[in-house]
């Protein structure tokens, strides 16, 4: 776990404190841990990409239309989708996101930090 995730200080100490406290009831069950139970526990979720709504690790013009979607009241916003979609942190969700996002995906210039990973 250290070796693969030695750089998320935070996340190994949470895993450890986990770890530690399920060890007597992992001791009793070990169908448990042949279940694979612990690994859901020990493996950090992927950082989320500024832009990439879709959550596919790029930015493309399908981000930019879904972000586009969101800002006319199309489609509604979950709070992660909302902390990917406005990419001008201005706390709303505009057709400038949609646009920031959208010149990102053809490589014009945009807002910084798209395509940057951020933590939820």
């Amino acid at each position: 776990l250290k070796e693969r995730n030695g750089d998320q200080k935070e996340f190994i100490q949470a895993a450890t404190e986990i770890l530690t406290t399920l060890q007597p009831v992992i001791d009793r069950h070990p169908e448990y841990e042949r279940a694979g139970l612990l690994e859901r526990y020990v493996e950090p979720e992927p950082e989320r990409l500024l832009g990439d709504l879709d959550d596919d690790r790029s930015i493309t013009a399908s981000d930019a239309l879904a972000i586009l979607r969101i800002s006319v009241g199309v489609k509604e916003a979950s709070f992660e989708n909302f902390l990917v979609s406005d990419v001008d942190f201005d706390y709303e969700i505009t057709s400038s996101d949609a646009l920031n996002v959208l010149r990102y995906s053809v490589g014009m210039s945009a807002a910084d930090g798209i395509g940057e990973e951020i933590t939820n």
